[in-house]
């Protein structure tokens, strides 16, 4: 069980860090708002590997194309934000 615990946490941070963001979302400058974005997507894509190492296979045959999706779109965001 704490093992769990240690599979969800890159997912609270995310969580915790797009929350936020998101509350100062219409304050915030372009770099701040596509940062809330790549934060959206990189929250999705840890709650999916938390899902895929608990081995939930029902849930993860659900979230699979979402995760293949999130996993191919992190680093070109990450590179969008370096040059906003």
């Amino acid at each position: 069980m704490i093992v769990n615990v240690f599979f969800y946490l890159p997912f609270f941070v995310c969580l915790f860090w797009l929350i936020l963001f998101f509350l100062e979302f219409r304050r915030a400058d372009s770099a701040k708002r596509f940062l809330t974005f790549f934060l959206l997507v990189c929250t999705v894509l840890y709650f999916s590997h938390a899902v895929y190492f608990s081995r939930d296979t029902y849930l993860f045959s659900f979230l699979e194309s979402i995760y293949a999706f999130c996993m191919l779109a992190v680093y070109p965001l990450y590179f969008l934000y370096i040059c906003k």
